[in-house]
């Protein structure tokens, strides 16, 4: 913050104003501007703004200087574990989606096999993919992040679309959980089993959360179906995607 002297004339020079365009622009007087730039004195609030208006920034630039773009290592690493941990997961997930001999062997439920993987792996992995291709794009073709307070918005819509995903499976997971669990010690003790696939103190969670795992599997074929498949298969890309878009970039060091 120390240095708003040398961020008023650094974002002055790169909109090609001199001191006196400055100074006519903020209705004071050469000096005045000149006084701000070497630091003998600095802008009040209202000022501030006024400056920050003209010079076409925020006034997080004006006090703290603009962003420091990543180094193409730096851009390059990032990348590299976005797609590294997708990659990795997207690896798991077709190991255990063939495994079928392990999920016998352990006595797992089908239910709770399906509701692990594509309720909870599979939109994960998605989320880490949106990360890593905007990553990408950023890195090869210098795809921008939003700006304030857009990327407030984005961040916070992004963010509650997961948890409201997360609370409509949650209940639903934690049941097919708890009935695996009896039903593998059921079966390894040679006994008989059954039991039901709803919860009755949550029914419309069960609903909602059968439709996210299986994807509008509830709904007859049509186009209703279709729509709904396409929005919850790709909406775990998307908020990845968002998530990105609405981050932060490095600031300088003042």
């Amino acid at each position: 913050m120390r240095n708003i002297g040398k961020n008023i004339k650094l974002l002055r020079q790169q909109k090609n104003m001199t001191q006196d365009e400055l100074a006519e622009a903020l209705f004071v007087t050469r000096q005045t501007v000149s006084n701000y730039e070497t630091g003998r004195s600095r802008p009040d609030v209202e000022m501030l703004l006024r400056i920050a208006e003209v010079l076409e920034a925020d006034a997080n630039t004006v006090l703290y200087g603009p962003p420091v773009p990543q180094s193409r290592k730096e851009a390059w690493q990032k990348t590299a574990i976005y797609l590294g941990l997708a990659a990795v997961l997207g690896i798991g997930l077709l190991l255990l989606t063939v495994d079928t001999r392990k999920q016998q062997e352990l006595y797992l439920d089908r239910g709770w096999w399906t509701c692990l993987i594509s309720g909870w792996l599979v939109p994960g992995w998605k989320l880490l993919a949106g990360l890593g291709v905007m990553q990408l794009l950023y890195t090869v073709a210098g795809v921008k992040r939003l700006g304030k307070p857009a990327a407030s918005y984005v961040r916070w819509g992004a963010l509650g679309v997961i948890a409201l995903y997360v609370l409509a499976i949650l209940p639903m997971s934690i049941y097919m959980t708890q009935s695996s669990i009896e039903v593998a010690l059921l079966r390894q003790a040679g006994g008989d089993y059954s039991y039901t696939s709803s919860f009755s103190f949550v029914p419309f969670w069960d609903r909602a959360g059968m439709i996210l795992i299986t994807r509008g599997g509830y709904y007859p074929q049509g186009f209703v179906q279709y729509l709904l498949q396409a929005i919850l298969t790709a909406w775990p890309f998307v908020a990845g995607a968002l998530l990105w878009f609405s981050g932060k970039d490095k600031q300088k060091e003042v």
